[in-house]
C-alpha cells in the first residue's frame, strides 16, 4: 500500500466519526425497543448510544464533555434529542462486554491468531515501581483476531495470573459456536494437550509452535505429536503450509490498540476496567471494519 492510500485511509476515519446515517431510523428503532417494555420507555436508540460510546472512546472524552460535543453538533445536524451526561453514563455502561461479539458477523473458514497482552491498572512509572516496591499488578487482554479481516472475533479479560492456554481453550469453544474455524495460530504459550485435542475435535488446523523441550506422546495427543515431528524435520515447510507468519496479526492488533488507547486503564473497579477495555476493543473493531468497507 502506497503512502497516498495510507493517508486517505486515516483521513476517512475522521469522516466516519461524523456519520449521521443512524438518525434516519431513530424513531423506528425506538418503537421496536419500547414494544412490550415495562417501565419508563427508552428515549434514545441503542445505535445512537453505541455511536456516542465510540466518540467518547476514540476522542477520550469525559461524559460531561461528551454531552457538550453532542449539543454543539446538534446546531448543524438534525439530532432529535440530546441525552444528559448521566443518561450517557448509564446507557453506555449497560452495553456490557458482548458488544464486540454482537458487531462481528459470523463467518466461515476463518483463521484466527490468538495472543495476550498486559494492561496496567495504575499510571505509575517503572522507577516508582522499583524504588517504592509498588505493585498493583495488571490485567491480561486475550484476543482472537481474524487474519483476513484483521479485527477481533472475540476477547477475554483476566487477572495476570491466568494462563494463556486456559483462556485459549475457552475462546476456541466460544468462537466455534458462531463461526467455522479453519485454522488456529498461536505461540508456545498455547502448547498444551487440551488445546491440540480441542483443535482435533473441531477439525481445526493447529498452527501452534511447540516448546523446544516438547516430548512425543502419540497415544495422549496424536495431533501434537505430528506437529512436533513436522516442526523438527522441516520447520520452513510446516510454517509455509500453515501460513504461520500470519500470527503477527494478533500482535499488530495489540500495537494498534496501545497506540490509540494507551496501555493503562482509568477505571478503578474490576467491572469498570473490563468495560473500558471492551469499549476500546469495540471502537478499534469498528474503525477497522469501516476502513475495509470504505
Amino acid at each position: 500500500m502506497i503512502w497516498k492510500d495510507v493517508n486517505a485511509m486515516y483521513v476517512k476515519e475522521g469522516e466516519l466519526l461524523i456519520d449521521f446515517g443512524l438518525i434516519g431510523d431513530w424513531w423506528i428503532e425506538l418503537i421496536n425497543m419500547n414494544n412490550h417494555k415495562i417501565g419508563q420507555p427508552y428515549e434514545y436508540p441503542t445505535s445512537f448510544i453505541r455511536w456516542t460510546s465510540l466518540l467518547k472512546t476514540i476522542l477520550r472524552l469525559p461524559f460531561r464533555q461528551l454531552e457538550g460535543l453532542l449539543k454543539g453538533l446538534s446546531k448543524y445536524m438534525p439530532i432529535p434529542s440530546i441525552p444528559s451526561f448521566r443518561t450517557l453514563w448509564r446507557r453506555i455502561k449497560e452495553q456490557g462486554l458482548d458488544v464486540v461479539k454482537e458487531m462481528a458477523s459470523p463467518k466461515d473458514n476463518i483463521v484466527i491468531a490468538m495472543d495476550s497482552t498486559g494492561i496496567k491498572v495504575a499510571n505509575r512509572g517503572e522507577w516508582i515501581r522499583h524504588k517504592w516496591k509498588v505493585k498493583r499488578g495488571w490485567l491480561k487482554l486475550h484476543i482472537a483476531v481474524d487474519t483476513k479481516h484483521h479485527n477481533a472475533v472475540n476477547f477475554f479479560i483476566t487477572p495476570e495470573n491466568i494462563g494463556d492456554a486456559t483462556v485459549g481453550e475457552y475462546l476456541l469453544e466460544e468462537i466455534s459456536k458462531e463461526n467455522k474455524i479453519k485454522g488456529f495460530l498461536a505461540d508456545g504459550a498455547y502448547d498444551t494437550y487440551e488445546i491440540f485435542e480441542k483443535c482435533n475435535e473441531k477439525k481445526i488446523k493447529a498452527g501452534i509452535r511447540v516448546r523446544k523441550n516438547a516430548k512425543r506422546k502419540p497415544l495422549k495427543a496424536p495431533l501434537r505429536t505430528i506437529t512436533i515431528d513436522c516442526q523438527k524435520e522441516n520447520w520452513d515447510y510446516w510454517r509455509t503450509c500453515l501460513d504461520y507468519g500470519q500470527r503477527w496479526q494478533s500482535e499488530g492488533y495489540f500495537s494498534s490498540y496501545k497506540r490509540r488507547f494507551g496501555e493503562i486503564v482509568k477505571a478503578t473497579t474490576w467491572k469498570g476496567m473490563c468495560q473500558e477495555i471492551a469499549q476500546n476493543v469495540c471502537a478499534l473493531n469498528w474503525l477497522l471494519t469501516m476502513r475495509c468497507q470504505s
